[in-house]
């Protein structure tokens, strides 16, 4: 398998394991595998049942650029449940409040957070 790159959000070493759950549809005592791609520092974290497609989709996150405003790390992307909207993500920076708009996905907003500094 690949080498992991580094946490996006932290920059910090992340760590690769597995546990196998119960397929609640299945015969009594089938179990299925699920990878799971964890940063101890800041907790990002992201699942798979297929080994390969977590590397794939790990590698291929983008680092947060700083705040333009203030020049501090921005920590991680927000979830924020609204009844009328469903889930939507945001990129706010935790120091002065800079925010983007909403989005259904959090890639988009990774995305369009470092298209404003001219990274696409």
């Amino acid at each position: 398998m690949p080498e992991l790159k580094p946490c996006p959000f932290c920059g910090h070493e992340v760590q690769m394991s597995y546990r196998d759950v119960q397929i609640y549809w299945a015969e009594p005592g089938q179990v299925a595998r699920v990878w799971e791609i964890k940063c101890p520092e800041c907790g990002a974290h992201m699942e798979d049942h297929y080994e390969h497609h977590l590397y794939d989709k790990w590698n291929g996150l983008t680092r947060l650029d700083r705040c333009p405003i203030c020049g501090d790390y921005i920590r991680r992307i927000e979830p924020y449940e609204d009844y009328d909207e469903g889930t939507y993500y945001y990129v706010e920076c935790r120091k002065c409040g800079l925010s983007t708009r909403k989005f259904s996905d959090s890639m988009e907003a990774r995305v369009f957070w470092n298209a404003r500094h001219g990274r696409g």
